[in-house]
């Protein structure tokens, strides 16, 4: 989903510090990508907790998401690149031959035991890759409930059962939600965790 989506749905809920940010992103696209959190903060005249949680209340998971949604829409409107699409394809083949040498059976094992599958994305980028991914396993019999928000990480730490299975995503790994509710699954006890970072950390690596 673009920014502009984002702001379309809230827009009038934006109190005025809120406008102000956008008034300038939304003229200052370029910069904004080179720019620091601070640096953008200081250019709207804000604070940066107010920046960050005006991206937040857009369901943005941070600075760096923000960024990287920037670049994605630049990126849309750019002249199409050869080398870029080659360095695609060339990417994207070494995912699958890293997704190929990974033993991923502890983890389908685990999936297969479990009575409820969850996953939760703290963002939009990855509310989307949450809900592809639950499309993907729809096809193998599998079923994911979607974790929306905080009324559905509630529920989840009411109905959780002792060996149901929970996928975080997250690009940063330092979203504030997202890192409260897993330690309350971790205190609570009763879920199989499955420490997949170092290979999630190769895929990002490649691509």
């Amino acid at each position: 989903m673009k920014i502009e989506q984002l702001i379309e749905a809230r827009y009038e809920q934006m109190n005025p510090s809120e406008h102000l940010i956008w008034k300038y992103i939304s003229h200052h696209r370029e910069q904004c990508i080179q720019m620091t959190l601070h640096q953008l903060a200081d250019a709207c005249q804000v604070s940066h907790t107010t920046v960050l949680r005006f991206l937040q209340s857009l369901g943005i998971d941070g600075y760096r998401e923000f960024k990287l949604l920037l670049k994605m829409e630049a990126q849309d409107t750019a002249p199409v690149d050869d080398t870029v699409i080659q360095k695609s394809c060339f990417n994207l083949n070494r995912t699958v031959k890293l997704i190929e040498q990974t033993d991923c059976s502890a983890l389908f094992e685990k999936m297969d035991n479990a009575s409820n599958l969850y996953i939760y994305g703290s963002g939009s980028v990855q509310k989307s890759a949450a809900k592809m991914l639950k499309s993907y396993f729809i096809m193998a019999g599998k079923v994911f409930y979607v974790i929306e928000g905080s009324d559905e990480r509630q529920m989840a730490l009411r109905t959780v059962r002792p060996g149901d299975v929970i996928f975080l995503i997250s690009i940063s790994g330092n979203n504030i939600q997202m890192n409260t509710f897993a330690k309350q699954m971790k205190k609570i006890g009763r879920v199989c965790s499955l420490n997949l970072s170092g290979w999630c950390k190769r895929v990002s690596d490649i691509m």
